[in-house]
C-alpha cells in the first residue's frame, strides 16, 4: 500500500472516530445523563416509607359509673368532697371541678355526674384508663368521697402467630405497663410501633384485670403474613433504556426470627439482552421497642443502551450500598417525625467501543435527615423530607487526581442539602389539590454525575425522560388537581382523574465549555388512576412537554404512559 493510500485510510479512520465520538457526546448529552447507570438505579431503588397517619388504633376506655335507679329522689346538702387516689391531677384541679356542686342541695344523680366530669378531665389529659368512682358510703355531715382509679396495665397477653415478633411485642408491652398512670400517647405510640412491624397485623384489646384492682390487661391479637409479592409493568423508561420496564419484588417477612423483612427487587427491560437490568437486596429490621430501625440496601445496575448508542457498544454499571438508622421522635395517628443517619457507597462506570472508560466514579458519603408527615384539622395531609449529605475522601473515593471522573471539576468530597415537601388539600367534595416542591443545593460545590439534581421522569417533569436535565443545584414544583370520582363499584375500589402542571430549573456551579449554566423544563397533562380488587393499581397518563424538546425525540409531542401493578 502506498504512503498516500495509508494516509487516506488514516484520515478516514480518524474522521469515523470523530463522528462516532460526536454521536457519543452530542447525541445527546441527554444520553450521558439519562443512561447513567447510577441514576437508573436511584430511580428504581426501594425506599423506606413514612409511617401512615390516620391509621386506626382502637384505644378502649373503661365506661363511666352509672347512677343507680331512683338516684334523683335521694337528695342532700354537699359541703365538701374528698378525692382519694389522685396523683396525676392535683387536688386543687379536682376541687375546681367540684366547686359548682358545693354548699347546695344536690341529688345522688348529680354525684355521679360530678364523678363523670372528673373522669372526663383525666381523659382530656390523656389518662385513658382513669376513672372517678363513687364508692359505697354513708355521707356524714355532707362530706362526699370520690375515689380516683388512675389506671395502668397489669399484664400483657400475646395471642396468635407472633413468630419472631414476640420478643419485640413483649418489650413494647413492658413499655406500656411501665407508665403509671397510663397515658393515651404512650399506648398509641407503642401500638402503632407494633403495627409497623412488617408482615404482621395486630389488634389490641383492653380488659379489666381479674387480680389487680384499678388495672387492666392488654391482649395483642397477632396475624402473620409470611411474604409479600409485587409485579408490575410500565413504559416509564426512555428511548435508550426501555421504554418498557418489568418489575418484580418479593419481601419475606419475619426472616431470621427477628421481625425483619428481606426484600429482593428486580427491574428489567424486555429485551433478549436487556438495555437495563436492576437488582436490589434490602433488609429492614426493628432494633428496639422504642422504634429504632435499621434499613440496608445493596443494589446493582447494568445498562446497555439501545438505539444509536448500541452502535458503539455503550454499557455501564453501578453498585450501591446504603445502611441507615431511623428513629421516630413522634409516632402518632395524626403526625410523625422520623430522624435518621446513614452511610453510603456508590461505584459507577461507563464505557463504549471508542472510549474505555467514559468515566469511573467512586463516592463514599454519610447523611443525616428528618422526615415528617401530618394530618391537619381541615383534612389536609402534609409531608416534609430534609437530607444533608457529605462526601468523604475515604476508601477509594474519587479525587481530583483521578483522570476518569464523570465531571472533571468535581470529586468525591462535597456537601449537598436536599428537600422535598408536599401538601394535599381537600377543596370540595371528592376534589383535592396537591402542591409539592423539591430542591437541592451543593453549597457551591461541583458534583459528580451521580450526586447531581435531576428533573424529568415520574415525579417532576413527566413529559420528559428520566434525568432529562441535571445540575449541581435545582428547584422544582408541581400542582395536581384530583377528583376521586368513584369510591367503590364492584371490583373497582377507586377511580381518580387528575391534571397537572410542573416545572423546574437546574444550575451548574462551574459550567464546562459547551455546558449551560442554567436549564429548565415544564410539562403538563392529565390522567386516571384505578384500583381494582384493592390490590391492583392501573394508571394511564398523557403528558405534554412545554418549554423544550425531549432530547431523545427531538420534539415536544405529547407522550402516553401507562403502569399496571399488583400486590399479593
Amino acid at each position: 500500500m502506498s504512503i498516500s493510500k495509508v494516509g487516506n485510510v488514516a484520515i478516514a479512520a480518524a474522521a469515523m472516530a470523530i463522528i462516532l465520538s460526536a454521536a457519543t457526546y452530542a447525541t445527546p448529552v441527554l444520553a450521558q445523563s439519562s443512561v447513567n447507570p447510577s441514576r437508573a438505579g436511584d430511580r428504581l431503588a426501594p425506599q423506606q416509607e413514612l409511617p401512615a397517619v390516620g391509621a386506626p388504633v382502637a384505644i378502649p376506655s373503661s365506661p363511666d359509673q352509672k347512677a343507680p335507679e331512683g338516684a334523683e329522689a335521694h337528695r342532700f346538702t354537699l359541703n365538701a368532697v374528698n378525692f382519694v387516689g389522685n396523683a396525676a391531677l392535683s387536688n386543687d384541679r379536682l376541687q375546681d371541678i367540684a366547686k359548682d356542686y358545693l354548699n347546695k342541695e344536690i341529688s345522688l344523680a348529680q354525684v355521679y355526674e360530678l364523678a363523670s366530669k372528673v373522669t372526663a378531665a383525666y381523659r382530656a389529659e390523656g389518662y385513658v384508663l382513669a376513672r372517678a368512682i363513687v364508692p359505697t358510703q354513708t355521707i356524714d355531715s355532707g362530706i362526699l368521697e370520690i375515689r380516683i382509679v388512675e389506671g395502668f396495665i397489669d399484664k400483657i397477653n400475646i395471642e396468635g402467630d407472633a413468630g419472631g415478633a414476640r420478643s419485640m411485642l413483649e418489650a413494647q408491652g413492658r413499655k406500656i405497663a411501665a407508665i403509671r398512670p397510663l397515658t393515651a400517647d404512650v399506648l398509641e405510640r407503642q401500638l402503632l410501633l407494633a403495627q409497623d412491624l412488617s408482615g404482621f397485623t395486630i389488634r389490641s384489646v383492653l380488659t379489666p384485670s381479674a387480680t389487680t384492682p384499678g388495672a387492666a390487661d392488654l391482649t395483642l391479637l397477632v396475624e402473620r403474613d409470611p411474604y409479600d409479592v409485587y409485579l408490575g409493568v410500565d413504559n416509564r423508561g426512555s428511548r435508550y433504556l426501555g421504554p418498557y420496564e418489568i418489575t418484580g419484588a418479593v419481601f419475606v417477612n419475619d426472616i431470621f426470627g427477628t421481625a425483619g423483612q428481606l426484600g429482593l427487587t428486580a427491574v428489567v427491560t424486555p429485551d433478549s439482552d436487556p438495555e437495563m437490568a436492576y437488582g436490589a437486596l434490602t433488609y429492614d429490621v426493628p432494633l428496639t421497642a422504642s422504634g429504632l430501625r435499621l434499613f440496608t440496601l445493596l443494589s446493582y445496575t447494568r445498562t446497555r443502551p439501545g438505539d444509536v448508542l448500541a452502535t458503539i457498544d455503550t454499557e455501564g454499571s453501578a453498585t450501591t450500598f446504603e445502611s441507615r438508622l431511623s428513629y421516630p421522635l413522634i409516632r402518632s395517628r395524626d403526625n410523625n417525625v422520623i430522624i435518621g443517619a446513614g452511610i453510603a457507597s456508590r461505584d459507577s462506570e461507563s464505557k463504549n467501543a471508542l472510549i474505555d472508560p467514559l468515566f469511573k466514579d467512586h463516592v463514599r458519603s454519610v447523611n443525616v435527615g428528618v422526615q415528617a408527615n401530618a394530618l391537619d384539622s381541615y383534612g389536609g395531609y402534609s409531608t416534609l423530607s430534609l437530607t444533608y449529605t457529605r462526601g468523604l475522601d475515604v476508601f477509594g473515593a474519587s479525587t481530583m487526581s483521578d483522570p476518569n471522573r464523570s465531571r472533571i471539576n468535581a470529586d468525591g468530597k462535597f456537601d449537598r442539602l436536599g428537600f422535598e415537601l408536599s401538601h394535599l388539600h381537600p377543596l370540595i367534595s371528592k376534589v383535592s389539590l396537591l402542591l409539592s416542591g423539591t430542591g437541592q443545593t451543593s453549597f457551591g460545590d461541583s458534583l459528580l454525575s451521580s450526586e447531581q439534581f435531576g428533573l424529568g421522569g415520574t415525579f417532576y417533569g413527566r413529559g420528559y425522560d428520566p434525568w432529562e436535565i441535571t445540575g449541581d443545584r435545582g428547584l422544582a414544583g408541581k400542582a395536581e388537581l384530583r377528583w376521586d370520582a368513584i369510591d367503590q363499584i364492584g371490583v373497582v375500589s377507586r377511580v381518580q382523574f387528575y391534571s397537572f402542571y410542573e416545572g423546574g430549573t437546574v444550575w451548574l456551579e462551574a459550567p464546562l465549555p459547551g455546558e449551560k449554566e442554567r436549564e429548565s423544563l415544564t410539562s403538563a397533562g392529565f390522567g386516571t388512576r384505578l384500583a381494582v380488587w384493592d390490590a391492583t393499581n392501573i394508571s394511564l397518563e398523557l403528558a405534554k412537554p412545554l418549554t423544550r424538546d425531549v432530547a431523545a425525540e427531538g420534539d415536544r409531542d405529547a407522550r402516553l404512559y401507562f403502569s399496571i401493578g399488583t400486590s399479593f
